[in-house]
């Protein structure tokens, strides 16, 4: 794990090419909204975006290219973004109760900008999808809005899942399809290594599904 931003810009401990700013806690008692972008020092392409802190991103980082939307939960941010940067937007193809159309949609096993892929991660919605990346050795998860930390190691499922149901199985085809290594929310911090051992011991906490009665 490692600390929360107290403001701007912080680089991901230990993970080269990745930013997250974070906010105060809002009135619902979540963990810190987190912000995230990931560069090449050249490109950048914003993943989920909150609001910019003050002063922005920073030339350094390299020129916005574009933003990755994952689910509903940022979308106000993202658009506004998108008009204040100019630069196209893209979401999960068939997603639902976006403010504005993007301007590009994506699937499941799609190639994106900044060297991230998309895979199929329903519980939040429907179309929902987590954005991988490896950096060097390690395997980023950028986890829409699937998951909360609360700082202590082991994530939680997030409230509000319209697909509750099909969330654990999300987080098992995570854990057998992909390189986990670091975790990154949209509320809370990260978790910055053994993320596949933080994954299983949420699983393990899970309430177990009830067996079918027998006939």
């Amino acid at each position: 794990m490692t600390r929360r931003p107290e403001h701007g810009i912080e680089p991901l401990q230990g993970v080269s090419g990745v930013v997250r700013w974070g906010a105060p806690a809002d009135a619902r008692g979540r963990p810190e909204p987190q912000g995230w972008a990931v560069s090449d020092g050249d490109r950048l392409v914003l993943v989920d975006p909150i609001a910019l802190p003050q002063g922005g991103l920073g030339e350094e980082l390299g020129r916005p290219e574009a933003i990755l939307l994952t689910g509903p939960e940022r979308q106000r941010t993202a658009f506004r973004l998108r008009r204040e940067l100019g630069i196209d937007l893209f979401a999960p193809a068939g997603l639902e109760g976006l403010d504005e159309a993007p301007d590009l949609t994506y699937a499941g096993g799609d190639a994106l900008p900044g060297g991230l892929a998309a895979f199929h991660a329903p519980g939040p919605r429907p179309q929902s999808q987590v954005l991988w990346t490896t950096r060097g050795p390690r395997g980023v998860l950028f986890l829409s809005g699937l998951l909360v930390h609360d700082g202590a190691g082991v994530p939680s499922l997030a409230d509000g899942l319209s697909e509750p149901e099909r969330a654990p199985a999300s987080v098992e085809r995570m854990l057998a399809h992909l390189p986990v290594d670091v975790l990154c929310f949209l509320w809370g911090p990260p978790i910055v290594s053994d993320g596949a051992r933080a994954l299983r011991r949420l699983l393990g906490s899970l309430p177990k599904p009830a067996s079918p009665s027998p006939d």
